[in-house]
């Protein structure tokens, strides 16, 4: 799940471009606490029907969080990249849009500040668009090809090599 947005601030001379990964507040108990309590069956009255259920939902939403950042690391270096804008990391923030989803990768992505005028003049520039599509669609394309390489495991880190890039068409 990868939301983007641009983001605002009450400084005009800020920019740059950030990208949000759940909270490390978040608790993994939280996590599968509600996972259980949405994705059970009901006849079961909302609880795991037993520890391997629970402990099943814990595995899958512990590496989701693990995939989500990588995911993030792998999106921000190619956003950065592609729009050379200048780079606010990768953060963690407890966000609802990040916190809903427990067994999928999701990230938040700010693509830039609004309240600084030259980065909202770049916004209405179609090669700007262009650039920041094509610098979100190669992290995710890293990002799915990492994961099909470990068999949907990922490892820390997300540099970029000549050899994942695509060409960029005009």
């Amino acid at each position: 799940f990868v939301s983007i947005h641009a983001n605002s601030g009450s400084i005009s001379s800020t920019s740059g471009i950030e990208t949000f990964v759940l909270s490390r507040q978040v608790s993994d108990e939280y996590r599968t606490s509600e996972a259980v309590r949405r994705y059970t069956v009901s006849s079961n009255g909302g609880q795991a029907s037993g520890y391997n259920e629970r402990a099943i939902m814990a595995k899958i939403s512990r590496q989701a969080r693990s995939n989500s950042l990588y995911l993030a690391r792998a999106v921000h270096s190619n956003l950065v990249t592609a729009t050379r804008d200048s780079d606010r990391g990768v953060r963690y923030k407890n966000l609802h849009v990040l916190r809903e989803d427990f067994f999928t990768p999701a990230i938040l992505v700010e693509v830039g500040f609004l309240s600084n005028p030259e980065t909202a003049r770049s916004f209405t520039s179609g090669e700007y668009q262009r650039r920041t599509a094509y610098g979100i669609a190669q992290g995710i394309l890293r990002y799915i090809a990492k994961t099909q390489q470990a068999g949907t495991r990922v490892a820390s880190g997300a540099g970029q090599s000549s050899g994942d890039r695509l060409a960029m068409s005009k």
